[in-house]
């Protein structure tokens, strides 16, 4: 197990080396700014810490607030790694939140999952004369995805709210955007990625390290009806697009109200996972999110 997880952390590693070389390169969106390094939890660790993207211009007292959950397989980001996708949220008129949260392997799903609600209150409790927070678009990418979804399902649970030791914010999600979502941890075997389909079993251990609780979106998942939409982000090139089908068909079978944001296979081989996280700035990107935007203004 342990050889296992220095492979993922060494698989990672790189996964860092190339995103620092790439966002180098990468165009920063104009007309943004950031707040950061806020930390959400008094004398908490480094990992706990958020930051905060607004528009540079002028600005009425609140805006509609968009929360961002970073992806990177729960070992890898931190509330910089989208910075760009962040600052050009923030450019389009919105108050965006990102946070950091504790990583495998010093802890496990639990502890991801009650930092961001710690980050959840914080924003509550101190920028609320800021942040809109009667309408929110909660979104996240890959694993960022997964905890979205998670969040989205322990808000409106009592008992899920119990298992993991925290407690509901007091407002609720317009829309709920989930990017290339890893929703189903467990089914990572029939992922076409080598390195994470052998370390499915670990995966497991890793998520259960803090005890027995349930963590694939199948085993969390309410009626629908009473829940918020969703709208599922993906594309038939991204390596993970089996866990993108897994949600539709979960989100249908649950009598959700969803849209498919997708982009069709034979639209370019660029447009692989998280490609409009990562690569804010493509044409298909921009399509993509402006989707996203219209679809969280209706709401």
């Amino acid at each position: 197990m342990d050889q296992i997880i220095k492979s993922l952390q060494d698989h990672w590693q790189q996964n860092r080396t190339q995103d620092l070389e790439k966002f180098a390169l990468q165009p920063r969106p104009a007309g943004a700014r950031i707040e950061t390094d806020y930390k959400y939890v008094a004398h908490g660790d480094n990992e706990q810490t958020l930051n905060l993207y607004f528009p540079e211009s002028a600005m009425p007292k609140k805006l509609p607030t968009i929360i961002d959950i970073h992806g990177g397989g729960w070992m890898y980001g931190d509330r910089n790694l989208n910075n760009n996708y962040c600052l050009y949220l923030a450019s389009l008129g919105y108050a965006v939140m990102a946070m950091s949260y504790r990583l495998f392997p010093k802890v496990g799903i639990k502890s991801m999952v009650q930092d961001i609600f710690s980050s959840l209150h914080w924003l509550e409790d101190y920028r609320s004369d800021e942040f809109d927070l009667s309408k929110v678009l909660l979104t996240g990418d890959s694993a960022g995805g997964h905890l979205a979804a998670l969040v989205m399902e322990i808000q409106s649970n009592e008992k899920l709210q119990q298992i993991y030791g925290v407690k509901p914010v007091n407002f609720s999600f317009s829309l709920v955007a989930i990017t290339c979502g890893v929703v189903e941890p467990d089914q990572l075997k029939s992922v076409k990625d080598s390195l994470m389909a052998q370390a499915k079993d670990v995966y497991h251990q890793l998520f259960i390290k803090e005890g027995n609780i349930p963590f694939n979106f199948s085993e969390v998942i309410s009626d629908g009806t009473k829940m918020p939409e969703v709208m599922v982000i993906g594309g038939g090139q991204d390596r993970f697009i089996s866990q993108t089908e897994l949600l539709i068909k979960l989100l249908k079978d649950h009598n959700y109200r969803f849209t498919a944001n997708l982009i069709e296979f034979d639209e370019g081989p660029h447009l692989g996972h998280v490609f409009n996280v990562s690569n804010w700035e493509w044409p298909e990107s921009i399509r993509v999110n402006q989707k996203m935007i219209e679809q969280f203004i209706k709401e």
